[in-house]
């Protein structure tokens, strides 16, 4: 399954050319920052242990949590019916979530200028992520620095087309200055994604259940890291086909996320060269598959390499 997709999303601004087209200029459009989002600071309540917790709607983000630096975790759910996603990048200082977003609406589909230039400081890959609907996991990580963040979630409506954010997706979040302390949790198994070939350390011997994994990134290039059970009858290619229907005009049709040709138990957009994560998700029963997808510089997805391991989980 490749995850050019995913990858791209999570980049901010990435698909902006063609999601703002799905927009036009309906004035129909919810503004950003409506009911559905709620923006927090690390002064909310709620969370664990430096932990963020994400609830995906449709369509916003319920954010509670405190964070400082050092090891963090992000806990997202999606309560609601389409594919949600945590687009993830930090704010330049004076930046504000609402500039960025007005400037994602009002840039030109036809535009070369990337129009978050001005707002973002720098992009954050992983604990960037798709999440399926009804499906929980945890991130923790070691990459949030101080600073004003923003969630986006650039994925297409069913129906319409336009992106979530552009209906109210989109959030922020602060983490505060000094460390947090926070150790590393206890994983399951320790499993290293190397480049262009198969993850190893994958467990073959697993029950139903939450597992956590420890996830390395060798090599030289990054990796997107997924768990995930397909249909009978379905493989790889049918979750490619599948996603392509966010790419289309007018966005992927209604009840499109009940045709999914299996389940994203997991996920995380690309793990950098020598980065290390901690995933949290609960494992189905049955066949299951740890995909390694190793991301190349080209944009020409057929660039990207999949490789996995299949585990009878039981």
């Amino acid at each position: 399954m490749q995850a050019r997709l995913l990858r791209r999303a999570a980049m901010v601004g990435a698909l902006t050319a063609a999601l703002l087209g799905a927009c036009g200029d309906d004035e129909d459009t919810p503004s950003a920052g409506g009911s559905d989002t709620t923006t927090s600071t690390a002064a909310a309540e709620g969370g664990g242990d430096n932990e963020l917790q994400i609830e995906m709607v449709d369509y916003g983000y319920k954010v509670s949590g405190t964070l400082k630096a050092g090891l963090a975790t992000i806990t997202s759910t999606n309560t609601g019916d389409e594919w949600h996603m945590a687009g993830m990048a930090k704010l330049k200082d004076g930046a504000t979530v609402d500039q960025l977003v007005d400037a994602l609406k009002s840039s030109s589909p036809d535009s070369e200028e990337d129009p978050t230039e001005p707002f973002i400081e720098e992009q954050v890959d992983s604990p960037g992520h798709i999440l399926q609907p009804g499906a929980t996991q945890s991130l923790t990580v070691d990459v949030l620095t101080p600073g004003k963040y923003v969630l986006l979630c650039f994925i297409p409506s069913e129906g319409d087309g336009a992106p979530h954010f552009a209906k109210g997706m989109v959030s922020g979040f602060e983490v505060e200055e000094g460390e947090s302390g926070a150790e590393e949790p206890a994983s399951d198994a320790a499993i290293v994604l190397p480049d262009d070939a198969e993850p190893t350390g994958v467990p073959t011997d697993l029950e139903a259940g939450e597992h956590t994994f420890k996830v390395t990134s060798s090599g030289a290039k990054g990796k997107d890291f997924i768990v995930a059970q397909l249909k009978d009858g379905e493989d790889f290619d049918s979750f490619d086909t599948y996603f392509e229907s966010f790419e289309k005009e007018g966005g992927p049709p209604k009840g499109f996320a009940k045709e999914a040709p299996g389940t994203i138990a997991g996920s995380t957009f690309e793990v950098n060269a020598g980065q290390t994560i901690w995933i949290t998700v609960d494992v189905p029963k049955g066949d299951v598959y740890f995909v390694n997808t190793t991301n190349s510089d080209e944009e020409d997805s057929d660039t990207n390499s999949d490789k996995f391991v299949k585990v009878n989980v039981r």
